[in-house]
Parts: structure tokens; sequence; C-alpha cells
């Protein structure tokens, strides 16, 4: 789940799987970072967290900014990414 703030700031919890295995931990907490969103609709995120590389995903923003489709910018990386906008939690 990553949450963008309007404003350049992202927040991030995760789960990915690399060449099949699963992360040591069910859901990675706490990841902190910034975005930024071209006009023609392309962006770029960058998510540290502690103890870990960071996390940079490349993505493309389409259903008039609900949606986002992505991909894991890192050598090796074979990661893509789906979002949806959430109007609310629960």
């Amino acid at each position: 789940m990553t949450r963008f703030d309007g404003q350049g700031n992202v927040t991030d919890t995760d789960h990915i799987v690399s060449d099949g295995v699963q992360p040591p931990t069910d859901w990675r907490t706490g990841g902190t970072g910034t975005y930024t969103v071209n006009p023609d609709c392309t962006g770029k995120f960058e998510v540290n967290f502690t103890g870990a590389p960071p996390l940079i995903l490349f993505f493309v923003v389409g259903k008039a900014g609900n949606e986002f489709r992505g991909v894991v910018g890192a050598p090796g990386a074979n990661v893509t990414a789906d979002g949806i906008k959430l109007e609310a939690l629960f």
C-alpha cells in the first residue's frame, strides 16, 4: 500500500517476492520517500526502508489518476506493480 500525499512525499507498506522467495516478514512497513509525476502521466518514486536498498519504481498513471502500472527499476529486478486509488481503508 503506497500513499502519495499530493506534495511529492510517499509512504509505503509492501510484500515483495524476489525470485520466488518470500520476504522475511509478511509486510514490510515504515518506508518513506519521494515521488514525481510528469505532465505525460509517467512518474517515479523512491522509498527507503531501514536496512534495505531503496525501492525505485517507474510508473504510468491512468484512469483519470485512479490507477497506476509500474515496474521496479533495479538491476535484475522483475517486479511489476498495479495500483488503484482507495477512497478509504474501511
